[in-house]
């Protein structure tokens, strides 16, 4: 049996954050944390697409520039290096766009490319992760 006062628990955070600083603080901090325990994956996944085509910093850089980011090299190396630890939303769309996948997929070290899924076909080679279809795989089976 439902109650018909139930409602959505975002709603209810909202609320009791509008009445308590307190607890309003405590929210933005969680929010904060929680967004950056994932830039050192978005990091990893971007220094893992990046040398996957075999792109210089300062490709990336240009490449960003062509989409509107404003992502110089000497940043990109300090993101790669650690020097660095933050990313902005529009960085992170923007790297998604140059890589051609969703920024959400980012944020996840476990992701297979959207592509073709880390396993293109036979003798072809993904323009997006940098992976290579296995010739192994065409060989004939005895009947």
């Amino acid at each position: 049996m439902t109650s018909s006062h139930a409602r959505p628990l975002g709603e209810l955070i909202r609320e009791t954050a509008a009445s308590d600083p307190l607890f309003a603080e405590g929210v933005r901090r969680a929010q904060t944390q929680f967004i950056r325990s994932l830039v050192p994956q978005v990091i990893a996944r971007m220094t893992e697409l990046r040398k996957a085509r075999k792109w210089s910093a300062l490709h990336l850089s240009r490449e960003l520039a062509a989409v509107g980011v404003d992502l110089p090299r000497t940043i990109i190396a300090n993101l790669e290096n650690g020097r660095r630890q933050a990313i902005t939303v529009d960085e992170l769309a923007g790297l998604g766009a140059v890589f051609g996948v969703e920024p959400w997929s980012l944020t996840s070290p476990d992701m297979r490319c959207p592509h073709c899924w880390d396993s293109p076909p036979p003798g072809f080679s993904c323009n997006v992760c940098g992976n290579v279809g296995s010739v192994a795989a065409t060989a004939a089976k005895p009947e």
